[in-house]
């Protein structure tokens, strides 16, 4: 079995009708662990795949909207939403999908959030989730990031901050001369 494994939920369809792409925003329930035994050839060995993320579509159309990621942290086991450029940590180490399941329009049609057993997750605006084979030790995790590569983010880093002052000396001065 392969470390890790993405299941695509296939959430945007092709409607003959009107001819354009649909999101389907009916839930789907997904488990925290997920036992692949059952659809093993050969029993065996480590099956057990344990949810690492959920990406989330929010949007009613397959045409907009808005991606967020949550992420586990596999040393720490404490989950995080990725957000454009806000990373939150989410309280607990429990994944919470809240408001992502709220869509921008409700209609009273859309079906009513299911109850969830334990070890399951409901969702309606999942399309991805990624799933980390267990085992029974885990690895630490380290990487060296290549000297090349700090040099870029660093130089980045500081023509980003030079651009920040930019703005704001451009905004005092518009300030400035709205006051004068």
């Amino acid at each position: 079995l392969p470390p890790t494994l993405n299941l695509q939920l296939m959430r945007f369809v092709f409607d003959r009708q009107t001819g354009h792409k649909k999101k389907l925003n009916t839930y789907i329930g997904f488990p925290e662990i997920l036992d692949m035994e059952p659809y093993m050839e050969k029993p065996g060995g480590t099956c057990a795949y344990e949810l690492s993320a959920v990406l989330i579509h929010r949007g009613v159309s397959a045409y907009s909207g808005h991606y967020i990621a949550h992420v586990k942290d596999p040393q720490t086991g404490e989950w995080y939403k990725f957000n454009d450029e806000e990373i939150e940590k989410m309280e607990g180490k429990k994944l919470q999908l809240g408001t992502e399941e709220e869509l921008a329009e409700t209609s009273k049609a859309q079906t009513r959030k299911p109850k969830c057993v334990k070890g399951n997750h409901c969702s309606r605006n999942a399309y991805m989730l990624v799933y980390r084979l267990q085992t029974e030790q885990t690895k630490e995790i380290t990487f060296e990031v290549p000297v090349f590569l700090q040099k870029l983010v660093e130089l980045d880093n500081c023509k980003f901050e030079e651009w920040c002052i930019e703005m704001s000396d451009m905004r005092k001065q518009s300030v400035d001369k709205g006051k004068a």
